[in-house]
């Protein structure tokens, strides 16, 4: 356990403790890495330009609760089974991304508050705890080419039956976050900013609602032709975007309204169908604006579509019943 009774300066590459618990004050890495092996609770401010910090979780309690306001701009990692738990005022949204392998990251602040970090990597054992009222917030490395991201997470995303939000807000629209495992979350999917890419099976179903505004672009080609069905509400601000690669999107939810531009994304042109209503005019609805590339329309069971004056529809056939 380190002891320090003040501020810590970490000047080795790689500076090894048991737990956190025993430092006062603040630490600055510096361009170093701060491994915790076991865990501990540290309100303090972790510092320093490209300082990484990981939870090992060798043994003890293996988790780590963090509740200052921490400025260190490298990775945050955590493995073995370990929990990084941001608590109170605690904040790691200037870190260059969050890793977890084998590992969860539990949002556990009070209801209301959002928690911003840039990146999120983790594999098929991970998973985050979003506590009820609290939102995630993706926004996106800055860096060119690889780093260009927000991530990809094939964990389990959100606590079942708990009403936690994620939000993507991305500093440069282009930038996406891949989803590989359905979402357990059941507050709302906010993609204000950036592409939110669903790897094959996966859905948003838990989330009450997706809603995808001007910069913000859900994205289905990796789904391998398969039949998606949207039972989430969906709305939209005009200039949103919906990508089908070769996929049929069903939106089911009498509730949905989707504004913007829907497009296939290759050669091979996705389907869309649009139902969950009881009578006409009561279904999902879908008003297209400018260029858009669809195979198959299905509208059914009240379903609406509206295309937008000096907007461009390609497709294969519409088809309407009852």
């Amino acid at each position: 356990r380190h002891t320090d009774p003040g501020d810590a300066a970490i000047e080795a590459k790689v500076e090894s403790i048991n737990e956190a618990s025993g430092i006062a004050g603040a630490i600055d890495l510096g361009d170093n890495t701060l491994a915790v092996q076991q865990g501990g609770n540290f309100s303090g401010v972790i510092s320093g330009t490209d300082g990484n910090v990981a939870l090992k979780a060798t043994g003890g309690s293996k988790e780590l609760t963090l509740s200052g306001a921490n400025t260190y701009t490298g990775s945050t990692t955590v493995e073995n089974g370990g929990k990084l738990t941001l608590a109170g005022g605690g904040s790691i949204e200037d870190s260059s991304g969050v890793t977890l392998n084998n590992a969860t990251l539990a949002v556990n602040r009070a209801s209301g508050t959002e928690s911003k970090i840039k990146a999120l990597g983790g594999s098929a054992l991970s998973d985050v705890a979003l506590a009820a009222g609290n939102t995630l917030t993706l926004k996106g490395v800055t860096a060119s080419g690889a780093g260009a991201s927000m991530g990809e997470f094939n964990g389990d995303l959100g606590t079942a039956n708990t009403a936690g939000n994620l939000k993507l807000d991305a500093v440069n629209k282009a930038y996406s976050f891949t989803l590989g495992k359905s979402a357990r979350y059941t507050g709302t999917t906010d993609i204000a900013s950036g592409v939110m890419k669903l790897k094959d099976g996966v859905n948003l179903n838990s989330s009450s609602e997706v809603v995808l505004r001007a910069n913000g672009a859900l994205d289905l080609s990796a789904q391998g032709g398969t039949d998606h069905n949207l039972t989430a509400k969906l709305t939209s601000a005009g200039s949103s975007s919906l990508i089908l690669g070769t996929n049929t999107l069903t939106l089911s939810n009498a509730d949905t309204n989707f504004v913007g531009t829907i497009n296939s994304g290759n050669a091979t042109l996705g389907k869309l169908t649009l139902t969950g209503g009881t009578t006409a005019g009561t279904g999902a609805k879908a008003q297209i604006a400018g260029s858009n590339r669809i195979g198959d329309i299905s509208i059914v069971n009240g379903g609406v579509l509206k295309i937008e004056a000096g907007s461009s529809l390609i497709t294969t056939q519409i088809g309407v019943g009852s």
